[in-house]
């Protein structure tokens, strides 16, 4: 009795080890995962003015659309991201209606702002039969479009430089009247990628904005999933930006839950992990569409699928994502809100994404959002060039292949910026007679041996909040040299982390290593010999299905306590059929995007499985080991022609 008492504190102790270490790993990663620390990846694309905003300029004439145009540029939006219909503007194979898109592209660039030109729908003569009336719908054949995204490139070469080919395929109807699919999307993205760079060789290529969703496929497809899928049919090399649509919907955007069911403005930093896992780090996401609904008051249209809240709860959720991003991500560019003053029925609840009335009275977002984006805005974590928008010059600068020159001494440049670090990239030779951060001095910096670009170290260990460098040119300010760029890093220390991991890790094998000596015993060692003896005696077939119940039983139990007993047969079956656990792990992998959650945590079975594999031949070696130079066998040599791993259902697993 003893003995079963003991074993029941022991495995009760693992199990509160266990919970904490969960605990802590998973509150870790909640905190810090998507974040970036220490050096930031080099993405030109990322390095931009954050500030965006979709727009219909087409339904403004005259002082209307100057109206438009005047409060985006005063709300201290730099970007416009402006569709134009292939089905409006090639309504007749090979002729093509260009002026009433000619003025309002000249208008927008006349306000300086920057389009991004989507290139979306088909016209009549180019959709398959099937398509009917759905000008969403792709054409029959994808090199009617190519033809088109060529022409409309080499039209607006000198005006329009971004260009998304389509918009949202992974969902109905934006696929026409058939399933989503990321394959044939891949293949029409590549001939518009082709056809736009053939048009004007210095564009970049979005790919279609993605919607988020969960749905594996059909109509709706997951955009993890379509992203996916996307790389697997050939994406890769095809695109400059990725552009996704990050809604905020019904959640804080300071949610930092990470799974593929949660739609949350978390869902970026999955979106992110698929392009890393297939080297594509070095490019940019763009947020060419997102932001909170808000339905003026007194609605009476249709309700809002997304909900809908109060103007000042949407004005504090779309800073606080904004904030949030330049904060954390720094492969994160544009952020263009849903939307200026859209085109839809009135009983459209699209209006509550709607920045202004229709009378052009600005809303609460509008007003803070322009604060924010008015004001002075840091250069948080990344790669800036030194014209950058976050940079102030003072004084006679040119610039000249990418590096600011000054033209006397004393010109000076103010950049405030975010992180615990800056960096300066110069080029030599270059001297600077007054370095300050925060008003502190730093050395001065001189550099004239040579020539090149040099990489410095301007400031270290600063407090992770906002900061002002300003720097002043020496006397030779009439040298070649000059700042070429900066870095922005934001560094953290996870020392206490890593400490409470050791700590605990240390007190769990203590604990293994005298649950395994109290195994050891004749007693508990004769009811696992028979349990296990019991267990290994079926067939295969039979041991299979037994795993698999178990299986079911963790996995579909709604009650958590069912789930954790489970999990607990789980252990002892795995232990036993090593090769069993693996080739269930290999099994499991098509369903990675329904995890399994309890007590609010999420885990995927094949994460579980692989977890719950290696943890068990750890614990056989650790019991093994234990039992070297004992009398008898040891767990590993209890049923010898039982072998540990069985090819067979290792290979039938793969």
């Amino acid at each position: 009795m003893l003995i079963v008492v003991g074993v029941l504190l022991y495995l009760f102790g693992l199990g509160l080890l266990a919970i904490l270490g969960w605990e802590i790993v998973s509150d870790h990663a909640y905190r810090h995962r998507g974040i970036t620390y220490g050096a930031p990846p080099n993405i030109p694309e990322a390095a931009v003015s954050p500030f965006g905003v979709n727009v219909s300029l087409e339904r403004y004439e005259g002082e209307d659309l100057e109206r438009a145009l005047t409060m985006i540029g005063d709300g201290g939006f730099h970007w416009v991201r402006q569709r134009f219909p292939w089905a409006e503007m090639e309504p007749q194979q090979g002729e093509h209606d260009w002026d009433r898109w000619d003025r309002i592209v000249a208008k927008a660039l006349e306000y300086d702002l920057t389009i991004m030109a989507v290139l979306e729908s088909s016209p009549s003569w180019a959709r398959a039969p099937m398509d009917g009336e759905t000008p969403e719908a792709p054409p029959r054949d994808f090199a009617d479009f190519a033809s088109f995204a060529k022409a409309f490139a080499s039209h607006y070469r000198e005006q329009i430089d971004y260009y998304e080919i389509w918009d949202q395929p992974n969902l109905y109807p934006h696929w026409g009247e058939r399933y989503t699919d990321p394959t044939a999307y891949t293949h029409l993205l590549q001939a518009g990628y082709r056809a736009v760079k053939e048009g004007d060789p210095e564009a970049l290529v979005l790919t279609a904005g993605l919607a988020p969703n969960v749905e594996e496929g059909g109509q709706y497809m997951s955009d993890l999933l379509f992203l996916q899928k996307m790389y697997e049919a050939g994406a890769k090399g095809y695109f400059d930006i990725l552009a996704i649509k990050p809604y905020g919907l019904w959640y804080e955007p300071g949610d930092r839950r990470l799974s593929p069911l949660e739609t949350n403005f978390s869902r970026p930093i999955l979106l992110r992990e698929v392009m890393l896992r297939h080297g594509d780090g070095d490019k940019a996401v763009w947020a060419v569409e997102f932001g909170w609904c808000a339905l003026p008051s007194g609605w009476t249209g249709r309700p809002a699928p997304w909900t809908s809240d109060r103007e000042d709860i949407q004005a504090r959720r779309t800073v606080e994502a904004i904030q949030r991003a330049r904060d954390e991500w720094p492969w994160m560019g544009v952020m263009a809100l849903q939307h200026f003053h859209p085109v839809a029925e009135l009983d459209d609840p699209i209006h509550g994404f709607s920045l202004v009335t229709d009378d052009f009275a600005p809303r609460l977002t509008y007003q803070e959002v322009g604060v924010l984006a008015t004001g002075t805005t840091a250069a948080h974590a990344g790669w800036y060039p030194a014209d950058t928008w976050a940079a102030r010059y003072e004084g006679s600068w040119t610039v000249q292949d990418g590096t600011m020159t000054a033209g006397h001494e004393g010109d000076a440049l103010v950049l405030p910026f975010k992180g615990t670090r800056l960096d300066l990239l110069i080029e030599a030779p270059f001297h600077l007679s007054e370095a300050t951060i925060d008003g502190m001095r730093v050395d001065a910096l001189h550099v004239d041996e040579g020539s090149g670009e040099r990489r410095i170290v301007l400031s270290k260990g600063l407090s992770d909040e906002e900061h002002v460098a300003r720097l002043v040119v020496g006397d030779d300010a009439s040298a070649e040299g000059g700042i070429a760029g900066f870095i922005v890093i934001r560094e953290a220390s996870f020392g206490r982390y890593y400490l409470s991991l050791l700590l605990l890790a240390a007190a769990g094998l203590v604990v293994v290593w005298r649950l395994g000596r109290l195994l050891l015993l004749p007693r508990p060692l004769g009811w696992w010999r028979v349990v296990a003896g019991w267990y290994l005696d079926r067939q295969d077939w039979q041991q299979v299905l037994i795993m698999a119940l178990t299986l079911g039983v963790y996995y579909f139990s709604p009650w958590t306590i069912l789930s954790l007993m489970g999990l607990a047969g789980l252990i002892a079956l795995v232990y036993l059929r090593l090769d069993l656990g693996l080739a269930f792990a290999v099994f499991s992998i098509p369903f990675f995007l329904r995890p399994k959650i309890i007590a609010g945590q999420s885990l995927s079975l094949v994460e579980m499985l692989t977890i719950l594999c290696f943890g068990t031949w750890l614990l056989r070696e650790v019991v093994t080991r234990g039992t070297q130079g004992a009398e008898g066998e040891g767990p590993l040599t209890l049923f010898p022609d039982r072998p540990l791993i069985s090819g067979r259902y290792l290979v039938l697993g793969l």
